[in-house]
């Protein structure tokens, strides 16, 4: 069993990071490596027991349900179904404030693979060193998702001939 953490200083509010993570069934507005994501027939969009669908770019996929809700601060899923050969896995994505401006993301995933001794093999030498560079990505999709909400309209001057 591996437990991987990434954490990411946000250059916005942790209210404004904090609403796009509670986006729940949108997860793939900030996240690369998704095609999409929809929120299940009968889910709620936030809390405990809310469940989405992650399609993945490659083809694969992933059930997920919340089993932990903690408003504004974080929540932890578990993935129940997936298309990868995951025994079993849980994320915690998180953020906090560090001023108001800036915030500090962290996401926690613990996974052990399937077929034992080769699972594991397979966990060191490629799911782990994948898995974190998947999550340094979902955070700095984070980053820019999030800081683009709070950016304010551009305006452009209008020519003049």
């Amino acid at each position: 069993m591996g437990t991987i953490t990434v954490t990411k200083t946000l250059n916005v509010d942790a209210a404004r990071a904090w609403a796009a993570l509670a986006d729940f069934g949108n997860i793939a507005h900030f996240h690369p490596g998704l095609s999409g994501s929809h929120l299940l027939d009968g889910s709620a969009n936030a809390g405990v027991g809310a469940e989405r669908r992650c399609d993945l770019k490659d083809k694969n996929y992933l059930v997920e349900r919340v089993r932990d809700w903690k408003d504004g601060s974080s929540y932890t899923v578990d993935i129940i179904e997936s298309s990868m050969p995951l025994r079993s896995a849980t994320a915690t994505l998180s953020v906090r404030a560090i001023d108001n401006q800036r915030s500090e993301a962290a996401m926690t995933v613990d996974m052990t693979m399937k077929f034992g001794l080769l699972g594991v093999v397979m966990e060191i030498l490629m799911a782990r060193p994948t898995m974190k560079r998947t999550m340094v990505s979902i955070l700095d999709g984070l980053d820019q998702f999030a800081g683009a909400s709070a950016a304010p309209p551009v305006e452009t001057a209008a020519a003049t001939a």
